[in-house]
């Protein structure tokens, strides 16, 4: 207990003595594992909002100008899309509104419009047994089928926006990824660089332990103490970042867009908040061990 007090003495000292290197070095941690923190949450957004699309699939027929539309168009598309599928008119009008909802704020800006440019069309909906048991490809072959009726001008499945929002959750993994370790090296170079710094400070009293029978590891002890509590702060301060992220954050984002409003997105909860708080830790731990290391190596 003695021991661990005089190593914990020493690390406070050593911090206290260069609080800048230190700052930098915690705050360098938590942008690590923040944005480590940020990619997975945009992540499982993008996810949940597949998991929505699949669910809510639906296939717009746009019936052609020169067609009027009728009931009875709306039950022979629902027939073509197959056993269990429903399908109801919509109005002009009727989708306008819809659009305005689905654009959330930005809607506003269809006011202005003179007349109104979009078509009649028809929403088609497989039954949720063939969604749950098929999933979008169903709806994509329901849309192949639909596409080949004599009053659809285009028939409209969702294809392009799925396929953007898979393209954005690669792009948000990979960018992460990057942003994410370019971060860690750089955080993990900080607190090495601090550690040195107080090994340099400190040669003649290291020396002087060595002298009467002091271990490696009983000299290590405060600088691995002192990059535990440099990325434990990191750690922390990311924590904070992202329970404030998840809180507030997400879900003024996901209510700017209409179409995502309604998704949840699972938190990450306290169990992600500790896996920061341990990490930073660990890593900083990490970090200044094998600075020490490479230290003690060379002044051996």
């Amino acid at each position: 207990m003695a021991a661990f007090r005089y190593h914990l003495g020493q690390a406070a000292r050593a911090l206290g003595a260069s609080p800048y290197g230190s700052a930098v070095a915690a705050l360098t941690m938590a942008v690590a594992l923040f944005l480590a923190s940020v990619t997975w949450v945009a992540a499982r957004a993008v996810e949940s909002m597949l998991e929505a699309t699949a669910a809510k699939a639906r296939i717009t027929v746009f019936v052609r100008p020169e067609v009027k539309a009728t009931a009875a168009l709306a039950q022979e598309a629902a027939r073509m899309a197959g056993p269990g599928a429903a399908a109801v008119l919509v109005p002009p009008d009727v989708a306008l509104t819809r659009l305005k909802a689905d654009l959330g704020s930005t809607g506003r800006a269809l006011d202005d419009l003179a007349t109104n440019p979009l078509p009649s069309s028809i929403e088609v909906r497989l039954s949720p047994a063939t969604i749950a048991h098929e999933g979008l490809a169903a709806v994509h072959r329901a849309a192949t089928r639909l596409r080949k009726l004599p009053f659809a001008s285009d028939v409209d499945d969702g294809e392009s926006f799925i396929a953007a929002v898979e393209a954005a959750l690669e792009a948000t993994k990979a960018t992460g990824e990057a942003l994410f370790g370019a971060a860690l090296l750089i955080a993990l170079f900080f607190i090495g660089a601090v550690a040195r710094l107080s090994l340099v400070a400190r040669r003649d009293e290291i020396e002087i332990l060595r002298l009467v029978g002091a271990t490696d590891r009983f000299i290590a002890a405060p600088f691995v103490l002192e990059g535990v509590f440099q990325g434990l702060a990191g750690g922390v301060l990311a924590a904070v970042l992202v329970a404030l992220l998840e809180r507030f954050v997400v879900p003024e984002a996901l209510s700017l867009v209409g179409f995502a409003r309604d998704i949840a997105v699972a938190p990450l909860g306290p169990g992600w908040l500790l896996v920061l708080v341990a990490g930073g830790a660990a890593l900083g731990a990490l970090a200044s061990a094998l600075s020490v290391q490479g230290f003690m190596r060379k002044a051996a």
